[in-house]
């Protein structure tokens, strides 16, 4: 069957199809706007800071989450929906895994700290989730945490 979605640009250097699960699930159509503010809020900005950002992981299909071994309530589901959702923000929480050209996990996870305290524009709330792990960096639209795997 041949896939009639066109490749949806998010950002001049973010398609839609990078976010797909990585089991050929597509990001569910209602949610596209949750994967553009996440590019818009954290993955663009990074790129100006870091470089090329890769996304190792962005929607996840329940299947490919448990495969995965992913949190039974992951980000990455599309299903996280934010209480008393501003329409700014959309209603759920979008989450990507990402690398970077340069730098490293600690490096991108320090500069995502400031980042978010500096921009009064990702929520008062404080929204947005940064993890720090060996080879990689979580980030998300979900309510404020943090925490290093």
């Amino acid at each position: 069957m041949i896939d009639t979605r066109s490749r949806r640009r998010l950002s001049p250097h973010f398609v839609v199809e990078e976010f797909d699960s990585r089991d050929g699930a597509r990001v569910p159509d209602e949610h596209l706007d949750a994967i553009a503010k996440l590019v818009d809020w954290w993955l663009t900005p990074m790129r100006a800071e870091f470089g090329a950002v890769t996304v190792l992981s962005g929607y996840r299909s329940h299947a490919h989450n448990l495969r995965v071994g992913g949190a039974r309530h992951s980000v990455h589901l599309l299903s996280t929906r934010l209480p008393n959702a501003d329409p700014r923000f959309g209603a759920v929480a979008a989450a990507a895994d990402v690398t970077c050209a340069e730098g490293s996990p600690r490096q991108w996870s320090s500069w995502a700290g400031h980042h978010r305290q500096a921009h009064a524009k990702l929520g008062p709330r404080g929204r947005g989730g940064i993890g720090t792990y060996i080879t990689f960096l979580h980030l998300d639209t979900g309510d404020w945490r943090r925490w290093v795997n």
